[in-house]
């Protein structure tokens, strides 16, 4: 509660001599004599429209005055101290009300002193306290008028309905208006009904560019009545005057007294408008701030035409006022579509956008024709796909069921495609089966990780496809450890390599993968490892062969390492042969591994953040590397990166020549998956957020270019049909996609 101090006022004692009797003569302080004395106080309740004066202490809602002695010249009451005294002022002994106003003459026992100052509070019908003052009365003045205590204006406090406004910065000269709704108290009280002010209250808007600035109405004096007990002010921002900055506000004015502040501010965005996005083309971008803001912006577009993504992810800066960055993903051609911008008020800006999607040989090619067909288990996980040892059906695992599934005739599918999946049977329940490859005598080898008590295996299954698809499996005892199978490449020599991702079941940690210490191979142009180390927390997750018939390529999802293996000093043994089999070699039984990472832009010898994927050597003789954890691929110079001379293990790569290129992505919030070449010469990629992705390789001399086309789901596996189509599993929405390669 604001407590006002009254101006010393003047009154004369009628001495009532109860004890002691009156004196008119001076009394030094601070002796207080013994006895009372009559103090007369006219106080004055104001009309519903009274005339501006000083700040005071009653108003139209008091109801019940309350008088009690505070100090005797000037220190506390001695006791016995007169007890308070209570009047309302519909009590006729005290009060009269004319034309609007009640007088209340109150004769009070005060202690005869020098000076007696007296408490005044006031509460309204309720009993909620208004306001409380003080009187102090001069006893040594010989005069017989009441001490008057008269209230002009009242107002002591201001509420909003918002606690502060903010207006879209368009830059237009254009005013954008906002209203704010406020309410006026008396004390904790709202001044309600056809009460008025007492006088004006203004506003005034300060901190704020010359004229950018007006507000209706600039003053007022009584409730509007549009909002109960509440006054309505539109406020117009000219935007075309400048941005508001973290100090601009409205101040509230009575009597040359601020009541209160309304913070203003902008919220700022650029650009304004985006023309040049390109379904399938580089990401485009708008960054939003406002001032002293820390909450989060709501960021919403037509989903059939563009995704966003925002930064920091929640939409929300990392500091008050701070910058959002919001990526926009073009999905499909549209004139204009409208990216919306709002905070948490509600104040909203537009964003136009223009999407398009250009054909033939201009920067960025046009976005594809791209199928999805559904799956015939509805429940089923969709991860891996091959095409088959037929050279014309596609093959996939259903991870969820536990199933192989086939498309007999991919090169017909069009707004249909016949799919079927069999239950195998001779799988292991609990299995994951996460790969697929075929051989080249007439089986599919199919990867299982591990799940539960399941240690996760390779199966050599056989299928025959006529009105239905069946399938036979035989486990092959791969490993005595827990392995879980994540990827498969037919290498230059004709074997199948797996990339076996050593896992602890019970402890979920990576095992580590050891070499055996009598190998040693020569990988390149002389270069001679000694195989005596041990590869830290390894678990290959990714594999593809090389082009120049060395060996395959694998990445170390877990330590961030690129690595690279040579079928030609295999000294480990193999698995054995079967049925259609044509032989497995495996990293653990195996040596000539150079585990290798780059030097990027932190340094020599700065590892790929985890967790890396997949990987592919492509027809421009560089590999690229699905770099989950920094959401994007990287391109690396494959003939450099295997002449490396070093003398142990892991090779660390530290010169110029192991610098890396990671490509510029689309989509900011890319999770690589896996990678292949594809007859049009081009790496297609999944990418787990939704996304199918191409690297178009010719346009790498300078800067490669990175198209990513929304499917939606979660795309997991990827080859290419014998249409000359690339093909995709979806494994969280059980669909099969096709890219129609241009």
């Amino acid at each position: 509660m604001k407590r006002w101090l009254l101006a010393v006022l003047f009154v004369s004692i009628a001495a009532a001599g109860c004890g002691g009797g009156g004196s008119s003569s001076p009394v030094p302080a601070p002796i207080q004599k013994s006895g009372n004395a009559n103090a007369q106080i006219l106080i004055t309740i104001p009309k519903a429209s009274p005339a501006a004066s000083q700040r005071k202490i009653v108003s139209p809602n008091t109801a019940t005055i309350v008088l009690s002695v505070v100090a005797v010249n000037g220190a506390p009451p001695v006791a016995p101290t007169p007890p308070p005294l209570t009047v309302s002022i519909t009590d006729p002994t005290y009060c009269t009300t004319n034309a609007g106003s009640t007088s209340c003459r109150i004769t009070y026992l005060v202690p005869i002193a020098t000076s007696v100052t007296i408490q005044v509070a006031t509460f309204d019908a309720n009993g909620n306290e208004l306001n409380v003052g003080t009187l102090t009365i001069d006893t040594t003045i010989p005069n017989a008028t009441p001490a008057p205590l008269t209230l002009g204006d009242y107002p002591s406090s201001i509420t909003f309905a918002k606690s502060s406004i903010s207006f879209a910065n368009t830059g237009s000269s254009t005013p954008v208006t906002q209203k704010a709704v406020l309410t006026v108290y008396n004390g904790t009280t709202p001044l309600t009904g056809a009460v008025t002010y007492g006088g004006a209250i203004t506003v005034t808007p300060t901190n704020a560019p010359t004229g950018a600035i007006t507000v209706t109405p600039s003053s007022f004096s009584q409730p509007d009545g549009t909002s109960g007990a509440s006054n309505t002010i539109a406020i117009s921002y000219d935007s075309s005057k400048g941005a508001l900055g973290s100090t601009a506000a409205l101040v509230f004015s009575f009597n040359g007294t601020t009541l209160a502040t309304l913070p203003l501010a902008t919220l700022n965005y650029t650009p304004s408008s985006i023309t040049n996005l390109v379904v399938g083309g580089s990401t485009g971008t708008v960054t939003v701030n406002e001032p002293n803001y820390s909450g989060a912006f709501t960021v919403t577009g037509n989903s059939s035409y563009i995704s966003t993504q925002c930064s920091p992810a929640n939409c929300t800066p990392a500091t008050a006022g701070g910058n959002v960055v919001i990526s926009i993903l073009p999905d499909a051609a549209t004139t204009t579509t409208n990216l919306t911008i709002a905070d948490a008020s509600g104040t909203t800006a537009t964003v136009p956008l223009t999407i398009t999607s250009t054909t033939g040989t201009g920067p960025v090619v046009g976005a594809p024709t791209i199928e999805m067909f559904a799956a015939p288990d509805t429940t089923g996980t969709l991860y891996g796909i091959a095409l088959g040892p037929d050279k014309q059906t596609l093959y996939f695992t259903d991870r969820a069921g536990q199933e192989i599934g086939a498309i007999p005739s991919p090169s017909s599918c069009t707004t249909t495609c016949t799919i079927d999946e069999s239950g195998t049977g001779t799988i292991p329940a609990a299995s994951n089966l996460a790969s697929i490859i075929a051989t080249g005598s007439g089986t599919l080898l199919v990867g299982d990780e591990h799940a539960g008590t399941d240690p996760g295996n390779l199966f050599n299954v056989s299928c025959t496809l006529t009105t239905t698809l069946t399938c036979s499996e035989s486990a092959l005892s791969l490993l005595p450890t827990i392995p879980a199978i994540e990827d498969m490449a037919l290498a230059p020599d004709g074997n199948i390599y797996a990339a076996v991702n050593y896992n602890d079941a019970q402890t979920n940690l990576v095992r580590a993968l050891s070499i055996p210490s009598n190998a040693c191979c020569t990988i390149g142009s002389g270069f001679s490892v000694p195989m005596t180390a041990t590869l830290p927390t390894t678990g290959i997750f990714g594999i593809a062969p090389d082009a120049e018939s060395h060996g395959v390529w694998f990445t170390n999802t877990y330590s961030g390492l690129v690595g690279f293996f040579n079928p030609t000093c295999a000294c480990g043994t193999q698995l054995p042969t079967g049925p259609g089999f044509g032989g497995l070699a495996r990293p653990r039984g195996s040596s000539a591994i150079a585990a290798v990472h780059p030097s990027g832009a932190s340094g020599p010898g700065t590892p790929f953040a985890p967790p890396l994927n997949g990987i592919v050597e492509a027809p421009d003789g560089n590999v690229y590397v699905a770099e989950a954890g920094a959401n994007r691929i990287d391109r690396l110079n494959a003939t450099t990166w295997q002449g490396v001379q070093t003398g142990g293990l892991p090779v660390t790569c530290t010169g110029a020549s192991c610098v890396y290129t990671p490509l510029t992505m689309p989509n900011p919030s890319a999770v690589p998956m896996h990678l292949i070449t594809a007859p049009d010469g081009n790496v297609w990629f999944t990418d787990t957020t939704g996304y199918i992705g191409v690297i178009r390789l010719s346009t790498c001399a300078t800067a490669c270019q990175v198209s990513e086309y929304k499917v939606g789901g979660s795309p997991w596996g990827i080859t290419v049909g014998p249409d000359g189509n690339v093909w995709f599993t979806d494994s969280s929405s059980n669909k099969i996609g096709k890219v129609v390669i241009q």
